[in-house]
């Protein structure tokens, strides 16, 4: 009895230690030969693994079942035999295992854009999409300027000219991101020169040339053209030369008649044009005739001739 309970603890331990051997080389087997194979599906991946099974072996319980084996000298012969091609060779599976798998979304910013100084831009991300059909839920544009804005559809302005590089990024509900640029090319347009400033006298008579002088500048740095309308229907350009933006443009003129006159002078950089107004007073000078001067004389001597006779008295 004793034999045998020695015999049974021996052939358990050398059944753990076989499992144990096999549960080794089928998890290294497993780790190995994985084999992934993907359908036509985008969603599902299939991985094929290849998978060692251990025989099961009844024979064991068998043997120890029987008490008198043990002493059948035959046992030991049927024990040495070398096993057959059929007995050794190893069982073997293949198993397939189909996972689900997220693609990124696709990002289309519609670009590239085209626009003037605060002029409004729609930036528009709606062709954006996700192969997977997951929704795209943000939607985040780098404006290019230090700025970011969120959403599918925007409207933004930039207030200085330059061209700018955007990028959208767009994200699905795993969280996959996919980016795409595009530029906004930001156009100063021509802008009109400063309305003059216009100096001179504003009284003045019939008998004399008087200066005037005006004075623009230009936000594009454009030179400038001066034209002068005298309100008498005549006038005085600066052009054929052109002068500097910020430069002062003198003119002289003559009024042959007395009246109220508006002089309007006109700038322009040869596309856009600003204008300004400096009213005037002209009248004629006074007239003195020979009557005049004779009692004016008369005058004079009739003072001086009374100023003699009281300091002689």
């Amino acid at each position: 009895m004793e034999a045998y309970e020695n015999m049974k603890t021996r052939f358990h331990l050398r059944r753990q230690s076989t499992l144990i051997l096999l549960s080794i080389i089928t998890i290294t087997l497993l780790a190995t030969s994985i084999n992934a194979v993907f359908t036509e599906d985008p969603k599902i991946r299939t991985i094929e693994t290849t998978v060692i099974d251990p025989e099961d072996d009844d024979s064991g319980d068998n043997e120890t079942g029987d008490d008198n084996s043990s002493d059948d000298p035959s046992d030991d012969d049927s024990a040495s035999e070398e096993p057959t091609d059929e007995q050794s060779s190893t069982k073997k599976s293949t198993r397939a295992y189909t996972f689900p798998t997220n693609k990124p979304p696709i990002a289309k910013h519609n670009g590239p854009y085209t626009a003037n100084v605060n002029e409004p831009i729609t930036l528009d991300a709606s062709a954006s999409y996700d192969p997977d059909d997951d929704k795209i839920i943000i939607y985040k544009w780098n404006l290019g300027n230090g700025n970011i804005e969120y959403g599918e559809i925007i409207t933004i302005s930039y207030d200085s000219e330059y061209e700018y590089y955007i990028t959208l990024t767009v994200y699905d509900e795993g969280y996959l991101k996919d980016s795409s640029s595009t530029t906004a090319t930001i156009i100063q347009p021509n802008r009109a020169p400063e309305p003059p400033v216009i100096t001179g006298l504003a009284d003045i008579f019939t008998d004399g040339s008087y200066s005037y002088a005006a004075q623009s500048s230009d936000k594009d740095n454009d030179d400038i053209i001066y034209t002068f309308d005298w309100d008498d229907n005549s006038e005085t350009k600066s052009s054929p030369s052109p002068l500097p933006s910020g430069h002062n443009y003198n003119a002289l003129h003559n009024w042959g008649e007395p009246g109220d006159y508006t002089i309007t002078v006109t700038v322009t950089d040869g596309e856009l044009s600003s204008s300004a107004e400096f009213d005037i007073t002209v009248t004629e000078p006074v007239q003195v005739t020979n009557i005049a001067i004779v009692i004016i004389a008369i005058i004079l001597i009739s003072a001086l001739l009374l100023v003699f006779l009281t300091r002689k008295h």
